[in-house]
């Protein structure tokens, strides 16, 4: 996990969850820990 992996994570973390985290970032979070996403119709991801 680089720098910015480390952040996201952080910032889900908090509590509140802090309102500005984009799904971009969290999505990139999930891969750099070793998932598979696949995009599915609509706006559904898997």
């Amino acid at each position: 996990m680089n720098r910015k992996h480390l952040r996201t994570l952080r910032a889900i973390h908090t509590h509140p969850v802090s309102a500005n985290v984009r799904w971009r970032d969290i999505e990139a979070l999930f891969i750099a820990l070793g998932a598979d996403v696949s995009e599915r119709e609509g706006s559904r991801v898997a």
